[in-house]
Order: structure tokens, then sequence, then C-alpha cells
């Protein structure tokens, strides 16, 4: 990578970086490009230039917490393989609180709707990807046995969090999304998952 480009990653990591912390903040409806790039001392150009729309900036924004969490699954692929799925649960539903519901809703509805470009991943995908290396490499390393359904599992698994993402988006004031994530691994994830785990 030449110095140049690596000049542009870190370019597009700050401008996601700061729109984090600025849709955390002042939430989608009042998120306005001119004062965005105003605050981060950028050209409009320049913030066009890495992302064509404002919803695909918001998605960018959503999907760079799921290459971090791929990494840190990567480093966590020695863990047992049922408190490698409820980490990964909770890490998840850490980083929607973090965004807020509003934030969240957006994302989704965009994926619905078409506005989020359908190049991208969605959501689901980087769920299903997640949920795939963690059991594919358990059943590679013998923590689950070879009849394993990974690709059932991880369905199962990615309908569970989105399905307590979507709750936790219609009825904030009534829903915990951790204590929400808590009973579904606990009810769901874990007895699926359980059935399939080598007893050493």
């Amino acid at each position: 990578m030449t110095n140049r480009q690596k000049q542009a990653m870190e370019t597009k990591k700050l401008l996601i970086r700061k729109g984090r912390k600025y849709l955390a903040e002042n939430g989608t409806q009042a998120f306005r490009i001119d004062d965005f790039v105003k605050e981060c001392s950028v050209s409009k150009g320049t913030f066009y230039h890495y992302f064509p729309s404002k919803d695909e900036f918001i998605f960018s924004i959503m999907e760079f917490p799921y290459m971090e969490l791929r990494e840190e699954v990567n480093a966590r692929m020695q863990e047992d393989i049922v408190d490698q799925i409820r980490w990964f649960a909770v890490e998840h539903t850490r980083f929607l609180v973090e965004f807020g519901t509003d934030f969240t809703a957006h994302f989704y509805a965009g994926a619905f709707n078409g506005t989020i470009s359908t190049s991208s991943h969605v959501e689901s995908d980087y769920l299903m990807e997640i949920f795939t290396l963690i059991l594919g490499k358990g059943v590679e390393s013998g923590k689950l046995r070879k009849d394993t359904p990974v690709e059932q599992l991880s369905q199962i698994f990615s309908a569970c969090l989105r399905g307590r993402s979507v709750t936790w988006c219609l009825s904030p004031e009534k829903v915990d999304p951790m204590e929400l994530t808590g009973q579904i691994f606990r009810e769901m994830m874990e007895p699926c998952l359980s059935k399939y785990v080598v007893k050493v």
C-alpha cells in the first residue's frame, strides 16, 4: 500500500470515527453533511469521495465495528465455543447500544428500502459470516461435532440477534437490549449449540 493509499484509508477511518460519535450524539434525523464536514475540517468533496450518500456513510459507520469484531473473534478462537458465541452476542449488543435506537432503526430501514447500496454487505451478512467463522472453526478444532449444521445454526443465531435489535427499536422504553440478549442466549442459542458441543 502506497503512502497516498494509507493516508486515504486514515482519512476514511477518521470520518467514520467522528461520524460514529456525531451520530450517537445527534441522531440520524439531525445529521447534515454540511455541518459534519465543517466539524471535521474536511471539504464536502472529500466526504463524497469516500461516501456517495448519507445512507452509505451511515452504513460504513455500522460496518466498521463488524470488522473490529471479526478481528477480535479470530483472536479468541482458543476459548470455549459457548463462551465465544456468548461473547459475540454481548459485544454485538454493546455496539448497537452505543449507536442507539435511532441509528439502528435507520440502518435497518436503509437495508429494507434499498437506500443502502446492494453491493455492500447488509448487517445480517456480517452476523452470518461471524457466526459461520466461529462455528466452522469449532468443527475444525474438534470443539463441535463434525455433523454440526454450521449454516443452519448461523442463520438461527443471526435471526435471534436481528429480532432482538428490532424488538429494542420498537419498544426502547420497555426493552433492555443487554438483558434481552442474555435471555435469548440462555433460552435459544445455548440450547441449540450445546447438543453439538464435544464433551471432554
